[in-house]
């Protein structure tokens, strides 16, 4: 997963668009040689927080946040056309038959060419996107994959699409700084889809192989994964035994672009 944003150049209202630019992939832990475990992350629900703290001499201008409804399912028309040849004895007309040089074998072979058109609608991958406010008063997007079982890609165009517009009250902050605004990507635990969970030491992973319900296994190496997390720079990451621990994977503080 990777979490970027800007904010564009103020107007003379001084006001300006602020961008967030998301995507979303497999991650791959354990590379490391001091890496005690490896294992494949996912997401399968997340949610793009955009902060503009207090401190800060901007403000959010609530009627210009994106408000796009959810949508449950995308879908497209597909045609799939099929051409097949067809054989038969072909009958000669009486005007053929009266043309000088004209075939007079009735019993020729003819071929014709079949064409047939079906139109399907099918549902296509991509991210069912819903806005909502958190509990601390910030704009927030929740972001969720369908057609498929986990987030991969981008779900909205980061340069086409703003979250938002935000005013200016000063140049500078207290630093003598560009205004800042910050972004999180938060999830819950059972928003993380772990797959290929391996311990790198045999004999642990000998051990770990041959029991035979997954949970247990999870919940012995959660610990180890809780470590790997926070290693890789995950911010706050709960007690991975409570699903619905809530968890900031990332965040960015963004100014305005220069």
């Amino acid at each position: 997963m990777s979490l970027d944003g800007w904010i564009a150049t103020f107007d003379a209202d001084n006001t300006a668009t602020v961008h967030a630019d998301v995507v979303f992939r497999e991650g791959r832990f354990g590379a490391e040689q001091d890496d005690k475990v490896r294992f494949r992350l996912s997401l399968r629900r997340a949610e793009i927080v955009v902060i503009a703290p207090e401190t800060e001499p901007l403000r959010v201008i609530r009627s210009s946040v994106e408000r796009t409804p959810a949508r449950e399912e995308q879908t497209r028309l597909v045609t799939h056309q099929t051409t097949a040849q067809a054989h038969g004895k072909a009958g000669l007309s009486l005007s053929s038959a009266l043309t000088p040089g004209a075939d007079l074998a009735l019993g020729a072979e003819a071929h014709r060419s079949l064409t047939t058109r079906q139109e399907l609608t099918e549902k296509v991958a991509g991210h069912v996107e819903q806005h909502f406010t958190t509990l601390e008063g910030h704009p927030a997007w929740e972001v969720r994959a369908i057609g498929r079982d986990c987030l991969d890609g981008s779900p909205w165009d980061a340069a086409g699409a703003p979250r938002l517009k935000v005013k200016r009250q000063a140049e500078r902050n207290a630093d003598g700084d560009k205004p800042t605004m910050r972004f999180e990507m938060r999830c819950r635990r059972e928003d993380i889809e772990i797959s290929d969970l391996e311990l790198k030491d045999p004999e642990k992973q000998g051990w770990f192989a041959r029991r035979s319900n997954r949970d247990v296994n999870l919940a012995a190496a959660e610990q180890v994964i809780k470590e790997e997390l926070l290693s890789a720079g995950f911010l706050q990451v709960a007690d991975l035994n409570e699903k619905h621990a809530d968890l900031v994977i990332a965040d960015v503080i963004v100014s305005e672009d220069w």
